[in-house]
Protein backbone atom coordinates (compact mmCIF):
# COMPACT_ATOMS: atom_id res chain seq x y z
CA UNK A 1 0.00 0.00 0.00
CA UNK A 2 2.85 2.38 0.80
CA UNK A 3 4.42 1.83 -2.63
CA UNK A 4 1.10 2.23 -4.44
CA UNK A 5 0.21 5.52 -2.76
CA UNK A 6 3.60 7.14 -2.11
CA UNK A 7 5.61 5.57 -4.93
CA UNK A 8 8.37 4.21 -2.68
CA UNK A 9 8.75 0.80 -1.08
CA UNK A 10 9.95 1.01 2.54
CA UNK A 11 12.41 -1.63 3.77
CA UNK A 12 10.97 -4.17 6.23
CA UNK A 13 12.86 -2.74 9.20
CA UNK A 14 10.99 0.60 9.07
CA UNK A 15 7.58 -1.08 9.38
CA UNK A 16 6.62 -2.36 12.79
CA UNK A 17 3.26 -4.07 13.14
CA UNK A 18 0.86 -1.44 11.75
CA UNK A 19 3.21 1.55 11.93
CA UNK A 20 5.71 3.25 9.62
CA UNK A 21 8.75 5.07 10.97
CA UNK A 22 8.64 8.84 10.57
CA UNK A 23 12.40 9.00 10.03
CA UNK A 24 12.07 6.99 6.82
CA UNK A 25 9.47 9.41 5.48
CA UNK A 26 11.65 12.41 6.27
CA UNK A 27 14.79 10.88 4.78
CA UNK A 28 13.02 9.66 1.63
CA UNK A 29 10.85 12.68 0.86
CA UNK A 30 12.80 15.60 2.31
CA UNK A 31 13.81 17.11 -1.05
CA UNK A 32 11.59 17.62 -4.09
CA UNK A 33 13.44 18.33 -7.32
CA UNK A 34 12.51 21.51 -9.14
CA UNK A 35 11.67 19.69 -12.38
CA UNK A 36 9.44 17.06 -10.72
CA UNK A 37 6.39 16.00 -12.72
CA UNK A 38 2.80 16.27 -11.48
CA UNK A 39 2.68 12.65 -10.28
CA UNK A 40 5.81 13.10 -8.16
CA UNK A 41 4.52 16.36 -6.69
CA UNK A 42 1.26 14.62 -5.79
CA UNK A 43 3.14 11.81 -3.98
CA UNK A 44 5.25 14.29 -2.03
CA UNK A 45 2.12 16.24 -1.07
CA UNK A 46 0.50 13.03 0.16
CA UNK A 47 3.60 12.21 2.18
CA UNK A 48 3.59 15.65 3.79
CA UNK A 49 -0.08 15.28 4.70
CA UNK A 50 0.54 11.79 6.05
CA UNK A 51 3.23 13.21 8.31
CA UNK A 52 0.94 15.97 9.57
CA UNK A 53 -1.89 13.51 10.16
CA UNK A 54 0.09 10.71 11.76
CA UNK A 55 2.81 12.63 13.59
CA UNK A 56 0.89 15.73 14.71
CA UNK A 57 -2.90 15.34 14.76
CA UNK A 58 -3.03 11.63 15.65
CA UNK A 59 0.42 11.02 17.10
CA UNK A 60 1.05 7.98 19.28
CA UNK A 61 3.43 7.65 22.23
CA UNK A 62 6.33 6.32 20.17
CA UNK A 63 6.93 9.80 18.69
CA UNK A 64 8.51 8.13 15.66
CA UNK A 65 5.79 6.02 14.12
CA UNK A 66 2.78 6.73 11.92
CA UNK A 67 -0.10 4.30 11.83
CA UNK A 68 -0.58 2.96 8.30
CA UNK A 69 -4.33 3.21 8.82
CA UNK A 70 -4.10 6.93 8.06
CA UNK A 71 -2.51 6.20 4.70
CA UNK A 72 -5.87 4.86 3.51
CA UNK A 73 -7.23 8.42 3.73
CA UNK A 74 -4.82 9.42 0.97
CA UNK A 75 -5.81 6.65 -1.43
CA UNK A 76 -9.07 6.66 -3.38
CA UNK A 77 -10.54 9.58 -1.42
CA UNK A 78 -7.47 11.79 -1.89
CA UNK A 79 -9.32 14.49 -3.82
CA UNK A 80 -12.02 14.70 -1.12
CA UNK A 81 -9.64 15.10 1.78
CA UNK A 82 -10.79 18.67 2.47
CA UNK A 83 -14.32 17.37 3.13
CA UNK A 84 -13.32 15.49 6.26
CA UNK A 85 -13.95 17.14 9.62
CA UNK A 86 -10.35 17.01 10.79
CA UNK A 87 -11.04 19.24 13.79
CA UNK A 88 -13.72 16.98 15.28
CA UNK A 89 -11.66 13.84 14.65
CA UNK A 90 -8.57 15.38 16.27
CA UNK A 91 -10.61 16.59 19.24
CA UNK A 92 -12.13 13.15 19.75
CA UNK A 93 -8.67 11.59 19.54
CA UNK A 94 -7.34 14.12 22.06
CA UNK A 95 -10.22 13.41 24.48
CA UNK A 96 -9.41 9.70 24.39
CA UNK A 97 -5.69 10.27 24.93
CA UNK A 98 -6.31 12.68 27.80
CA UNK A 99 -8.53 10.08 29.41
CA UNK A 100 -5.76 7.50 29.09
CA UNK A 101 -3.13 9.89 30.45
CA UNK A 102 -5.27 10.55 33.53
CA UNK A 103 -5.01 6.92 34.63
CA UNK A 104 -2.81 6.00 37.56
CA UNK A 105 0.87 5.30 36.78
CA UNK A 106 0.59 6.65 33.19
CA UNK A 107 3.50 9.00 32.48
CA UNK A 108 3.10 9.74 28.77
CA UNK A 109 0.44 11.23 26.55
CA UNK A 110 -0.26 11.06 22.83
CA UNK A 111 -2.36 13.14 20.47
CA UNK A 112 -2.25 16.71 19.12
CA UNK A 113 -0.43 18.13 22.13
CA UNK A 114 0.82 21.17 20.20
CA UNK A 115 -2.79 22.18 19.51
CA UNK A 116 -3.72 21.59 23.16
CA UNK A 117 -0.80 23.80 24.23
CA UNK A 118 -1.85 26.60 21.89
CA UNK A 119 -5.43 26.38 23.19
CA UNK A 120 -4.16 26.58 26.78
CA UNK A 121 -2.00 29.62 26.03
CA UNK A 122 -4.98 31.38 24.45
CA UNK A 123 -7.38 30.69 27.33
CA UNK A 124 -5.51 30.09 30.59
CA UNK A 125 -3.47 32.97 31.96
CA UNK A 126 -0.92 30.67 33.57
CA UNK A 127 2.42 29.67 32.08
CA UNK A 128 2.06 31.72 28.92
CA UNK A 129 5.25 32.78 27.14
CA UNK A 130 5.68 36.50 26.57
CA UNK A 131 7.85 38.66 24.39
CA UNK A 132 10.64 40.49 26.14
CA UNK A 133 10.60 44.17 25.22
CA UNK A 134 13.17 46.44 26.73
CA UNK A 135 14.84 45.63 30.01
CA UNK A 136 12.66 43.42 32.17
CA UNK A 137 9.41 44.32 30.36
CA UNK A 138 7.14 41.84 28.58
CA UNK A 139 4.36 42.07 26.01
CA UNK A 140 1.67 39.68 24.73
CA UNK A 141 2.24 37.84 21.43
CA UNK A 142 1.56 39.78 18.22
CA UNK A 143 -1.37 39.14 15.91
CA UNK A 144 -0.44 37.01 12.86
CA UNK A 145 -0.71 38.12 9.26
CA UNK A 146 -4.10 37.31 7.63
CA UNK A 147 -2.72 34.41 5.55
CA UNK A 148 -0.73 32.82 8.40
CA UNK A 149 -2.03 30.18 10.83
CA UNK A 150 -3.45 31.89 13.91
CA UNK A 151 -1.50 29.73 16.34
CA UNK A 152 1.77 30.91 14.83
CA UNK A 153 1.43 34.13 16.81
CA UNK A 154 3.01 32.25 19.72
CA UNK A 155 6.12 31.53 17.67
CA UNK A 156 8.04 34.75 18.11
CA UNK A 157 11.56 35.91 18.84
CA UNK A 158 12.73 36.92 22.31
CA UNK A 159 10.26 34.59 24.01
CA UNK A 160 10.39 34.25 27.79
CA UNK A 161 11.28 30.84 29.18
CA UNK A 162 10.07 31.08 32.76
CA UNK A 163 6.91 29.11 31.93
CA UNK A 164 8.84 25.93 31.11
CA UNK A 165 11.31 25.85 33.98
CA UNK A 166 9.09 25.79 37.04
CA UNK A 167 7.98 22.17 36.96
CA UNK A 168 4.83 20.13 37.44
CA UNK A 169 4.37 21.20 41.07
CA UNK A 170 4.15 24.84 40.01
CA UNK A 171 1.46 24.19 37.41
CA UNK A 172 -0.63 22.07 39.75
CA UNK A 173 -0.32 24.79 42.37
CA UNK A 174 -1.34 27.53 39.96
CA UNK A 175 -4.27 25.57 38.53
CA UNK A 176 -5.53 24.95 42.05
CA UNK A 177 -5.32 28.69 42.73
CA UNK A 178 -6.89 29.64 39.39
CA UNK A 179 -9.35 32.52 39.65
CA UNK A 180 -12.31 33.19 37.33
CA UNK A 181 -10.57 36.15 35.70
CA UNK A 182 -7.58 33.97 34.80
CA UNK A 183 -9.55 31.85 32.36
CA UNK A 184 -10.75 33.40 29.11
CA UNK A 185 -14.10 31.94 28.10
CA UNK A 186 -14.48 34.39 25.24
CA UNK A 187 -14.87 32.85 21.79
CA UNK A 188 -11.95 33.26 19.42
CA UNK A 189 -11.69 36.78 17.99
CA UNK A 190 -12.96 37.61 14.52
CA UNK A 191 -9.45 37.57 13.03
CA UNK A 192 -9.07 33.92 14.06
CA UNK A 193 -12.22 32.92 12.17
CA UNK A 194 -11.14 35.02 9.20
CA UNK A 195 -7.96 32.94 8.95
CA UNK A 196 -9.91 29.66 8.57
CA UNK A 197 -10.01 28.42 4.94
CA UNK A 198 -13.42 28.72 3.32
CA UNK A 199 -13.79 24.97 2.75
CA UNK A 200 -13.40 24.37 6.50
CA UNK A 201 -16.52 26.38 7.22
CA UNK A 202 -18.79 23.47 6.27
CA UNK A 203 -18.00 21.88 9.66
CA UNK A 204 -18.03 25.05 11.78
CA UNK A 205 -21.46 24.28 13.24
CA UNK A 206 -20.09 21.12 14.85
CA UNK A 207 -18.34 23.13 17.58
CA UNK A 208 -21.73 23.76 19.22
CA UNK A 209 -23.37 20.44 18.33
CA UNK A 210 -24.18 17.59 20.72
CA UNK A 211 -22.66 14.90 18.52
CA UNK A 212 -20.14 12.07 18.65
CA UNK A 213 -16.57 12.87 17.60
CA UNK A 214 -15.33 10.00 15.44
CA UNK A 215 -11.84 8.86 14.47
CA UNK A 216 -11.97 5.26 13.21
CA UNK A 217 -12.46 3.14 16.37
CA UNK A 218 -12.55 6.17 18.66
CA UNK A 219 -15.94 7.68 19.46
CA UNK A 220 -16.16 10.44 22.08
CA UNK A 221 -19.26 12.41 23.02
CA UNK A 222 -19.07 16.17 22.51
CA UNK A 223 -20.85 18.09 25.29
CA UNK A 224 -21.11 21.79 24.35
CA UNK A 225 -23.78 22.36 27.04
CA UNK A 226 -20.96 22.20 29.62
CA UNK A 227 -18.87 25.02 28.10
CA UNK A 228 -21.51 27.47 26.91
CA UNK A 229 -19.37 30.48 27.80
CA UNK A 230 -16.93 29.33 25.12
CA UNK A 231 -19.63 30.24 22.60
CA UNK A 232 -20.64 33.50 24.27
CA UNK A 233 -23.75 31.97 25.87
CA UNK A 234 -24.90 31.97 29.49
CA UNK A 235 -23.90 28.78 31.31
CA UNK A 236 -26.63 26.96 33.21
CA UNK A 237 -26.78 23.51 34.76
CA UNK A 238 -26.30 21.15 31.79
CA UNK A 239 -28.71 18.27 31.20
CA UNK A 240 -27.73 14.74 32.25
CA UNK A 241 -25.73 12.87 29.63
CA UNK A 242 -24.41 9.43 28.82
CA UNK A 243 -20.78 9.47 27.69
CA UNK A 244 -21.01 5.74 26.85
CA UNK A 245 -17.81 4.67 28.69
CA UNK A 246 -18.05 1.22 27.09
CA UNK A 247 -16.77 2.86 23.90
CA UNK A 248 -13.33 3.01 25.52
CA UNK A 249 -13.17 -0.77 25.35
CA UNK A 250 -13.18 -0.74 21.54
CA UNK A 251 -9.66 -1.09 20.19
CA UNK A 252 -8.04 -1.45 16.77
CA UNK A 253 -5.92 -4.30 18.12
CA UNK A 254 -6.54 -7.48 16.12
CA UNK A 255 -9.04 -5.53 14.00
CA UNK A 256 -7.12 -5.35 10.73
CA UNK A 257 -9.49 -4.75 7.86
CA UNK A 258 -12.35 -3.61 10.10
CA UNK A 259 -14.89 -1.35 8.40
CA UNK A 260 -15.28 1.38 11.00
CA UNK A 261 -17.92 3.18 8.96
CA UNK A 262 -20.15 0.14 9.28
CA UNK A 263 -19.26 -0.46 12.92
CA UNK A 264 -19.96 3.17 13.88
CA UNK A 265 -22.92 3.71 11.56
CA UNK A 266 -25.30 4.95 14.25
CA UNK A 267 -22.78 7.53 15.49
CA UNK A 268 -22.10 8.69 11.95
CA UNK A 269 -25.86 9.06 11.43
CA UNK A 270 -26.02 11.38 14.45
CA UNK A 271 -22.99 13.32 13.23
CA UNK A 272 -24.77 13.89 9.90
CA UNK A 273 -27.53 15.64 11.86
CA UNK A 274 -25.10 18.01 13.59
CA UNK A 275 -26.77 21.17 12.29
CA UNK A 276 -30.02 20.06 13.97
CA UNK A 277 -28.35 19.33 17.33
CA UNK A 278 -26.87 22.68 18.28
CA UNK A 279 -26.70 23.75 21.91
CA UNK A 280 -29.00 26.72 22.47
CA UNK A 281 -28.72 29.47 25.06
CA UNK A 282 -29.04 33.16 25.81
CA UNK A 283 -26.14 35.41 24.78
CA UNK A 284 -24.08 36.77 27.65
CA UNK A 285 -25.03 40.37 28.29
CA UNK A 286 -22.12 42.75 28.65
CA UNK A 287 -23.49 43.82 32.04
CA UNK A 288 -24.97 40.46 33.02
CA UNK A 289 -23.68 37.34 34.74
CA UNK A 290 -22.05 34.66 32.56
CA UNK A 291 -23.76 31.87 34.55
CA UNK A 292 -27.20 31.26 36.02
CA UNK A 293 -27.48 31.68 39.82
CA UNK A 294 -27.73 27.95 40.44
CA UNK A 295 -24.78 26.93 38.25
CA UNK A 296 -21.76 27.48 40.53
CA UNK A 297 -23.31 25.77 43.60
CA UNK A 298 -24.13 22.80 41.35
CA UNK A 299 -20.67 22.78 39.77
CA UNK A 300 -18.84 22.91 43.10
CA UNK A 301 -20.96 20.02 44.36
CA UNK A 302 -20.02 17.64 41.52
CA UNK A 303 -16.46 18.56 40.56
CA UNK A 304 -13.04 17.74 41.94
CA UNK A 305 -11.85 21.15 43.03
CA UNK A 306 -8.19 20.45 43.78
CA UNK A 307 -5.48 18.63 41.85
CA UNK A 308 -3.32 18.42 44.97
CA UNK A 309 -4.95 17.00 48.13
CA UNK A 310 -5.42 19.77 50.69
CA UNK A 311 -3.61 17.78 53.39
CA UNK A 312 -0.31 17.95 51.51
CA UNK A 313 -0.88 21.20 49.66
CA UNK A 314 2.06 23.60 49.66
CA UNK A 315 2.40 26.52 47.30
CA UNK A 316 5.31 26.58 44.91
CA UNK A 317 5.78 30.35 45.12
Amino acid sequence: MVHRILGECPPPEVIRESGLRCTWLVQTFSHLLGDADEGTISRYAKTYLLYLIGALLFADKTNNQIQLLYLTLLDDTWERIDEYSWGSAALGYLYRRLCGAAQKNVREIAGPIVILKLWAWEHILIGQPYRTVGRGDTAPPPQPEPDIAYGSRWNFARRTRKHIGTGLEFYRDQLDLLRPNQFLWDPYPAEAYAAVPEHSGIHSGACRAFVPLICFNIVEVHLPERVMRQYGLVQGIPPPCDTEPQLHLISRKNQAGANWMEINWRYIARWDRRNELLAQGAPIDVHGAPTTPDYMPWFLSITRRWMTPRAIFATAH
